[in-house]
């Protein structure tokens, strides 16, 4: 089950990145396109801070339904800081080795911060503290990467033809509203798509990232890594191309009228038995094993607030602070050490004690003493 899990998020990897080309920005029929592009293009030139919360849903047939819920802000405008809190809950179905189902419950809460350089993470029972200082500005760099990425793949602003085209656009009283339309015709989205964008460019740039990410975190990465994930990149987009628009059940964005931020994501997306047929065709893989009503659902929601604002992100309730950490780590060391020398004294001076008593005895000592005075005296 782990194999068709593994494609469909490669899938769904490459779906994402390809709209991330052709996502519209705004449109009404009484909106002024060119007013609303603009406005929008200088907004969103660079990260700002905000705040926000997200649901991410799973379920796979005999394998999976779970939910991931969270709460996020983050700063960047002065020193950077973040907070992230979370829980999990559904069920994972696991197998013995004769083959029986077993259902084993998920429910994790969690949480996670960036202050001052301090990382702190709970895993639902024990704090972890890290000095990241070192390497804040890195978490800084692929943070802002990342969220650069979430912003581009709802910016389209240099393809509004082909936003008008693919999108169904309108609008409330406080938001432009985006759509995905259902009946898009796969080989003349792609034609279109490929007329103005350089898909090469967007391989070559996503599997440099992935390498830089791979490097960053202490990995070596070869020639052969690189030829093995444009390999991969390429069964991808392939496969995407065959079933995109299968998989894509929802998308739609929301932006702001007052500031032209992005306030809303939603996306949906499905798979079935005979997706992944046609899927496994085209990267090279087997069907072997997947069960006839196999499906997988998933889908994710944000929603995006009060950018540009400075949070007061403190050190989090409960957790201990860097130095009270380190000085418990150290007790703790210490402690284990003086345990290892105790349990080493009374292991090994018992021989030597012995050895020792042997070397001088207290009675043949006393015997000697006396011969000695015995000779003495009869002199």
């Amino acid at each position: 089950m782990k194999k068709p899990i593994k494609i469909f998020f490669s899938l769904l990897t490459t779906v994402i990145m390809t709209f991330g080309v052709v996502t519209p920005t705004v449109s009404a029929q009484d909106t002024n396109w060119d007013e609303v592009l603009t406005q929008i293009s200088e907004v969103n030139q660079e990260v700002v801070s905000m705040e926000g919360d997200g649901t991410i849903n799973v379920s796979a047939d005999q394998f999976i339904d779970a939910a991931l819920n969270f709460d996020f802000r983050y700063n960047v405008e002065e020193a950077f800081a973040f907070e992230l809190a979370g829980d999990v809950t559904g069920e994972l179905v696991t197998t013995d080795a004769e083959g029986n189902p077993s259902t084993m419950p998920l429910d994790f809460a969690g949480q996670a911060s960036i202050i001052d350089g301090i990382a702190y993470l709970f895993d639902g029972s024990s704090w972890t503290v890290e000095d990241v200082s070192a390497q804040e500005e890195q978490i800084a760099a692929e943070f802002d990467s990342m969220m650069a990425q979430i912003q581009e793949q709802s910016d389209t602003m240099s393809n509004p033809e082909l936003t008008q085209k693919y999108f169904d656009l309108s609008e409330t009283d406080s938001e432009y509203v985006m759509t995905l339309k259902q009946d898009i015709n796969p080989d003349e989205f792609w034609t279109d798509v490929e007329s103005r964008v350089d898909m090469e460019q967007i391989k070559q740039e996503t599997i440099d990232q992935t390498i830089q990410q791979a490097e960053a975190n202490g990995q070596e990465v070869t020639e052969e890594d690189r030829q093995t994930l444009e390999e991969q990149m390429d069964l991808s987009m392939e496969a995407t191309k065959s079933v995109m628009f299968q998989l894509v059940d929802t998308m739609e964005f929301r932006y702001s009228k007052e500031t032209y931020y992005l306030t809303h994501m939603l996306m949906d997306f499905s798979l079935d038995r005979a997706n992944m047929e046609e899927i496994a065709a085209d990267m090279g893989e087997t069907t072997e094993g997947i069960p006839e009503d196999f499906s997988v659902a998933f889908s994710m929601e944000f929603n995006f607030a009060n950018h540009g604002e400075v949070f007061d992100i403190v050190v989090p309730e409960g957790a201990p602070t860097f130095d009270e950490a380190s000085s418990t780590e150290e007790s703790a060391t210490e402690g284990t050490e003086s345990l290892e020398e105790s349990t080493t004294e009374e292991s090994v001076p018992a021989e030597e004690t012995s050895e020792e008593t042997t070397e001088v005895p207290a009675e043949e000592s006393s015997v000697e003493e006396t011969t000695e005075e015995s000779s003495e005296a009869a002199e």
